[in-house]
């Protein structure tokens, strides 16, 4: 955003040059909450689009893009994530470069180039790009360009990315020694499932669920039953939040009004 609206228009800078982007990678098993703890934290950073009217006492007419949250899928080539991805952020915010969109025959460096504008105009603040071990379940070449693609979002567009996905996306990032250099620099966090049942944070998160209970009866979470809930859902967080939610619904729906072994067992 700096970039922009610092810029002549002719390529010279009429303030401070704007830091260069960092790439990061929250990685784990499918289920873990990787999308909502991100999704969590943006929200809380503020609301994904800003329209500015006035800065410093001054009018400032400007729409700013805070954060971009990007899922792809198997079908996307890097041509295509670029693409999306201005298109998406253009549509969020009324970018008028939306009109301009180029074709799906247009070069790769079309997009790419037309992606950059958009992001740049819109003022990003960082691309989230979930499900993104879906960029490598292609040729070992198309991963290349995935990775390559990245970091040129990274340098060229000098925004931040934070990729988010399972951690069969992790052999990709750490197989060259300058890729992985790249990815810690902003942050690398592997989310591991606790293996036991007595874990710290697994177990303060099943007594606060607990807690949220509609039945009549109220049941006391004992060791007993902490470890059969272990056991049913092996500490993956959405197996835990369907099992307590079914079992709710079954004891209400049964008339058996509280969640014991035996709903949970159902």
């Amino acid at each position: 955003g700096e970039h922009f609206l610092y810029n002549d228009g002719l390529g010279n800078s009429r303030g401070a040059p704007n830091e260069f982007g960092r790439l990061g990678a929250l990685l784990g098993p499918s289920g873990m909450g990787k999308s909502t703890t991100v999704g969590m934290a943006l929200s809380a950073i503020g609301p994904q689009v800003i329209h500015h009217t006035s800065y410093d006492g001054q009018p400032f007419h400007e729409t700013q893009l805070l954060y971009h949250y990007l899922r792809v899928t198997e079908s996307l080539s890097p041509e295509d994530i670029y693409l999306h991805a201005a298109r998406t952020a253009a549509l969020r915010t009324g970018n008028a470069l939306l009109r301009k969109a180029p074709g799906a025959r247009r070069s790769p460096e079309d997009k790419r180039d037309y992606c950059r504008g958009v992001m740049r105009s819109s003022h990003a603040g960082i691309l989230v790009i979930d499900n993104s071990a879906y960029m490598f379940r292609v040729s070992r070449a198309t991963a290349q360009q995935m990775i390559a693609m990245v970091i040129n979002i990274r340098d060229d567009f000098e925004l931040p990315v934070l990729l988010v996905g399972t951690c069969e996306a992790d052999k990709h990032l750490r197989a060259d020694d300058s890729v992985a250099s790249r990815f810690s620099e902003g942050g690398y966090c592997t989310l591991e499932r606790p293996t036991q049942w007595n874990d710290p944070d697994w177990n303060d998160m099943v007594e606060t669920l607990w807690s949220y209970c509609w039945t009549r009866d109220t049941v006391e979470l004992d060791d007993t039953l902490k470890k059969f809930i272990f056991e049913k859902t092996q500490g993956v967080t959405r197996f835990l939040l369907v099992l307590l939610v079914q079992a709710q619904i079954m004891a209400i729906d049964s008339g058996h009004e509280k969640v014991d072994d035996l709903m949970l067992t159902a």
